[in-house]
């Protein structure tokens, strides 16, 4: 009976010492810790803004895609319609020279 009782004890003061244990107060970061999180919130950092990058491309080419079409609907002239389109897509790949062949 007293080893029921001394059992029934120590698991008491077990589970004292586990909720003691979560309630302590975290402890400070180190110095090599705190340098491990800025290294990773410079790579995230670097890789939202080449992802933004990207997505501003991507909104500049519907951009120019929406110009396009807006200007070719307005166009009735044929040599002034080539001209948009040619001068569109040197603006778009940024090349000097262009020739269209029909």
């Amino acid at each position: 009976m007293k080893q029921n009782k001394k059992s029934a004890n120590s698991k008491k003061n077990t589970n004292k010492k586990k909720t003691v244990e979560n309630l302590s107060v975290s402890k400070t970061p180190t110095k090599a810790e705190l340098q491990e999180t800025i290294k990773a919130m410079e790579s995230k950092v670097r890789s939202l803004t080449e992802l933004n990058r990207v997505h501003k491309r991507k909104i500049f080419d519907l951009y120019t895609i929406f110009e396009i079409s807006r200007n070719f609907n307005t166009l009735l002239d044929y040599q002034q319609l080539l001209d948009t389109f040619i001068f569109t897509s040197l603006a778009q790949v940024g090349s000097m020279k262009a020739a269209f062949y029909l």
